[in-house]
């Protein structure tokens, strides 16, 4: 909004400066009417409103985000990478997950050397990757 008073303020300034000679207020009129657009539907436009998580819906808030998984990874992969049994509890599941993950955490492994780094970050992925997998499969 200061913008746009800013530039009305320069009109007008220009206007009682030389009241005979419309001429530069419209030179600035015409140099600048896309900026003032511009400016005009930035301030118009509603922007998007943040809600607070305990605001949101219940639904809002129990909707999960979309997760993306390796079209490759299988239940049997997924399983032998958390090392669980096919037939795991959704507790084991997330008891494996965390037990690998704090195996191969950036944390753990910032002092190793730059080998041991990529293969915990490729670790870490595969088991994430392993994990949303069978989120997906057991609608947890």
């Amino acid at each position: 909004m200061g913008q746009i008073w800013n530039r009305i303020s320069q009109l007008a300034k220009t206007y009682l400066q030389d009241s005979a000679d419309t001429s530069s207020a419209e030179r600035i009129i015409n140099s600048e009417t896309e900026e003032l657009k511009r400016i005009i539907d930035e301030l118009t436009t509603p922007k998007k409103q943040n809600v607070p998580p305990k605001q949101q819906s219940k639904q809002q808030q129990q909707a999960p985000p979309p997760r993306k998984h390796n079209n490759s990874m299988t239940s049997s992969k997924a399983t032998e990478i958390l090392g669980i049994t096919k037939n795991a509890t959704v507790q084991e599941i997330k008891s494996a997950y965390k037990k690998k993950v704090m195996l191969y955490h950036p944390d753990r492994v910032m002092n190793a050397s730059e080998v041991e780094q990529k293969h915990a970050q490729s670790k870490i992925i595969e088991v994430n990757q392993a994990y949303q997998y069978l989120q997906l499969l057991k609608n947890f």
